[in-house]
């Protein structure tokens, strides 16, 4: 009797764990079928950073065909259609136009000179098809802006006219309202982007030999610092409550380099290394 008990239940789990794989097996066929690429063939020769909101594409390219290089001409590009509209031209002769972000309500991209020295950020507003200058850079130093759009607000990082403070800008796009959100330290390649995310705004800095995350809450106006494992974070992306980033032990050898994330809620920094996770404390955020 106690055979014939243990063979049913064995044959009872089997057929359950059959179930359960078919079951499995068909969640991944439906979210394989979710997630099927979509190729979109652009008209272009040469472009930069296309992004696309509902069946419009907002796309930077090369109308100049005596320069192929160039990147001198911002289109609407309706993706059913294929209508196009020219929303805006470079002001420089050889431009390398980029960085474009879009939402339901602004645009925003920077109009560069090829040689990076001339820059500036500019945004539209969709509805009026408004566009204004946001910030420009000094073409004495060589310097990237970096834009940030979240919602009505766009974020960078800024040398200032003194040659020498860099600032963070936080921008209100209806109020047409640009503060300086903190200054940084130690600037280069690597900490010159911003990111947001819930609300909260993200960069990264080196203090006396010591790497930061800072987060400054657009709502409340509050700032936490969090130390990052190593001396210089860089490429900071904020979600759900992580910082992932890629840090430096020198900004000048970028083959020392370690992506992982810190997780803020167990002030813990996950290190990602050939499939395995190294785990390494951090001290409480500075106040």
């Amino acid at each position: 009797m106690d055979k014939h008990i243990n063979l049913f239940i064995a044959l009872m789990v089997i057929l359950l764990a059959g179930c359960v794989n078919k079951e499995v097996e068909t969640e991944k066929i439906k979210e394989a079928e979710e997630m099927k690429e979509t190729v979109i063939e652009i008209p272009f020769a040469n472009y930069n950073h296309p992004v696309i909101q509902g069946d419009e594409m907002f796309v930077p390219i090369n109308r100049n065909t005596s320069d192929s290089f160039d990147v001198d001409t911002l289109i609407q590009y309706n993706i059913d259609n294929g209508d196009r509209e020219v929303l805006y031209e470079s002001e420089y002769d050889e431009s390398s136009m980029q960085a474009t972000q879009v939402n339901e309500d602004w645009l925003i991209w920077v109009d560069s000179s090829s040689d990076g020295y001339y820059e500036k950020i500019l945004s539209m507003e969709r509805s009026s098809g408004k566009i204004q200058t946001l910030a420009e850079t000094n073409p004495k130093y060589l310097t990237i802006l970096s834009p940030e759009l979240y919602h009505e607000y766009v974020a960078w990082t800024q040398l200032v006219d003194d040659g020498i403070t860099v600032e963070v800008k936080l921008h209100n796009l209806i109020t047409n309202e640009t503060i300086s959100v903190a200054k940084m330290n130690d600037y280069s390649l690597y900490n010159a982007f911003v990111h947001i995310e819930d609300n909260k705004l993200l960069w990264t800095d080196t203090e006396d030999g010591q790497g930061y995350y800072i987060l400054y809450d657009i709502e409340s106006k509050s700032t936490e610092n969090y130390k990052a494992p190593k001396t210089f974070p860089g490429y900071a992306t904020y979600s759900n409550g992580k910082i992932f980033s890629i840090n430096f032990d020198d900004d000048r050898n970028w083959t020392s380099q370690e992506f992982g994330y810190l997780d803020i809620a167990t002030n813990e920094y996950h290190t990602f290394e050939h499939e395995s996770t190294l785990i390494i404390l951090i001290h409480s955020p500075i106040k």
